[in-house]
């Protein structure tokens, strides 16, 4: 059970298996990615009002407009604790029904047909281009990457089919646009709400899927084994964050409803401006990802293959010291990430560094090899 009422039950073994240091920079790490740009809050504006000196024969109609602030912050204080209320308990209420037969999810049987296929030692492309044909989303896409990235340069006729596609492209960039291509359908990129969040993920996930291809072809592993791999093990975060749009879509749409009805202008813009408390959903991430993990792996209809098997062990919550040698790779892809991504993002965090990649035992050939990856080789938003 991941909550009781409207309350997020932390889970004790979560995250017990590793450091603080690792703990704490894999926490600020989340913070930066789901957080909105900090702005000034309502007291921090009166406080200004305050400092600045105003003519006696101002001083009056001045403190009329702070008194007015003040009442409309402690209102505004009000609304949005109540709204944080609400979408704690309607999240829990719909990531709790994760584990129940039927629930809605963001990603379709078709889609993890079509993986299955990807990953499998005897690739068919006739099948690949079946499947494709058969999720109308993902040829439209697939055509659309086929045209904007060059591959058109090769061919000598229009270029429509998916077969003619997988040809031209090559069965290693069908893998990975394919991959790329899922991580961002899944993902609630029309959210107003979570707009930034979810550039965000996105920008992890598909930054966390190159440093691990990079990391397969150093090791001589199957690159599309452990690419794949990761794309899939990140399927909680976009779930997670397709429920959390879900659930503010409903919530507002109804609290903006019924201050219409009621003829409030300020209670109305009030409720639109009010941001979605991102705390809820990192709270969840932090102690729940695997759970939510296995919840989605129960609900779709897989073959047995080592993909699935790599995907399902880092679902177990093992320290990075338990893992396979196989899956150590996605866990060290992921903290290279995020380093690329806070360099990227202007957060400091160098006095961390080699505390972090002394833990997930990166070798100097490791490192060289994330140094030199192309992280703009797919779209980062």
């Amino acid at each position: 059970m991941l909550f009781a009422g409207d309350k997020l039950l932390v889970n004790p073994l979560a995250q017990k298996t590793k450091p603080e240091h690792v703990m704490k920079f894999e926490s600020d790490f989340l913070t930066q990615m789901l957080s909105d740009d900090l702005h000034e809050s309502e007291e921090d504006i009166i406080e200004g009002f305050t400092q600045n000196e105003k003519l006696e024969s101002e001083r009056v109609a001045w403190l009329e407009r702070v008194n007015k602030a003040k009442h409309d912050a402690k209102i505004a204080g009000t609304i949005h604790k109540r709204i944080e209320k609400e979408l704690v308990s309607t999240l829990a209420h719909k990531v709790s029904h994760l584990k129940d037969k039927g629930s809605e999810l963001p990603i379709t049987q078709s889609e993890i047909n079509l993986f299955q296929i990807l990953i499998s030692s005897n690739t068919d492309t006739h099948a690949i281009g079946e499947c494709i044909r058969n999720i109308a989303w993902m040829q439209n896409e697939l055509l659309q990457v086929f045209h904007r990235f060059g591959y058109l340069q090769d061919a000598s006729v229009e270029v429509k089919d998916p077969m003619l596609i997988i040809h031209y492209m090559g069965l290693e960039n069908i893998r990975l646009w394919i991959g790329y291509l899922c991580n961002r359908r899944w993902l609630p990129l029309k959210s107003f709400r979570l707009h930034r969040a979810v550039k965000r993920t996105l920008a992890y996930q598909t930054s966390h899927a190159l440093a691990v291809r990079r990391l397969a072809r150093l090791h001589k592993i199957p690159v599309d084994t452990l690419y794949l791999a990761t794309v899939l093990h990140n399927t909680g975060a976009s779930t997670l964050l397709w429920i959390a749009s879900q659930s503010a879509e409903q919530c507002w749409s109804r609290w903006l409803r019924d201050a219409e009805k009621i003829k409030e202008a300020s209670l109305y813009e009030t409720i639109l401006l009010t941001k979605y408390p991102i705390h809820i959903i990192s709270d969840v991430w932090y102690s729940h990802y695997n759970e939510i993990n296995n919840y989605i792996f129960k609900h779709l209809t897989w073959k047995p293959c080592t993909t699935i098997d790599l995907v399902k062990e880092l679902n177990t919550g093992k320290s990075f010291a338990e893992l396979s040698d196989t899956a150590k790779l996605i866990k060290k892809g992921s903290c290279y990430a995020k380093f690329h991504l806070l360099d990227l993002w202007k957060y400091p965090h160098a006095h961390e560094r080699d505390k972090i990649l002394e833990y997930y035992k990166f070798t100097k050939a490791e490192l060289k090899a994330m140094q030199e990856i192309n992280f703009r080789k797919l779209p980062l938003t």
